[in-house]
């Protein structure tokens, strides 16, 4: 069912990068380095190609996070947006920012730690939204839901409110799964996972700035 991928002018991209970074002493997950790469970096050009527009939830090193389109040779602009309540609220204020200021009808939302991306990771969602008749999909692995990978339909729901857990907003809107390849790692939450995976700590780019 791939061809019923929406096309990119229907589709933005938006980056949940606002977390504290708690379980790894408080690093800003953006910056961590793959390849000699901010992750920032990696995210930004894997969604790129498959939508119109660019937004990132961020709450810190916003100056940073605004050259991440220059840096990574993109000829558009990525738009940064802060929570609008300060303290680190969590992932369902930056799922409201990036919904009340998507102009799509459909965002695809990424967390910002998630290091190795399926290729066909928005026709997997996409598939998933269309064959379900629902307004939310979201990315499953063997460990099961990942709730802040998904695709919105933004002409069938309002956006969350700025706070609570994605996971019980998710469920009571009805979403649906889409199924990862094992190959897929869509978080990053400890110090063992930053090395079995070759990240390295941020350098002069970002860090707990």
């Amino acid at each position: 069912m791939h061809g019923t991928v929406p096309r990119p002018e229907q589709l933005t991209g938006g980056v949940l990068a606002g977390g504290q970074g708690r379980r790894l002493g408080g690093v800003d997950k953006g910056w961590l380095r793959l390849h000699g790469r901010p992750l920032i970096e990696h995210v930004v050009t894997s969604l790129a190609p498959k939508v119109c527009a660019l937004s990132i939830s961020a709450n810190r090193n916003l100056a940073a996070y605004r050259r991440v389109g220059e840096l990574s040779g993109l000829q558009r602009p990525v738009e940064v947006h802060p929570d609008a309540r300060e303290g680190y609220p969590g992932p369902m204020a930056g799922l409201h920012t990036l919904m009340t200021r998507c102009r799509t009808r459909y965002l695809v939302v990424i967390p910002v730690d998630a290091v190795v991306l399926p290729p066909d990771l928005v026709e997997r969602l996409t598939d998933a939204l269309i064959v379900g008749s629902a307004g939310i999909a979201v990315a499953t692995t063997s460990t099961g839901p990942h709730y802040t990978t998904c695709l919105l339909d933004c002409r069938r729901l309002e956006p969350p409110p700025p706070h609570g857990r994605v996971r019980d907003w998710m469920s009571g809107a009805g979403f649906v799964k889409a199924s990862m390849p094992a190959s897929a790692v869509l978080s990053v939450n400890t110090e063992r996972e930053l090395a079995l995976l070759g990240l390295e700590m941020p350098g002069g780019d970002g860090g707990k700035a």
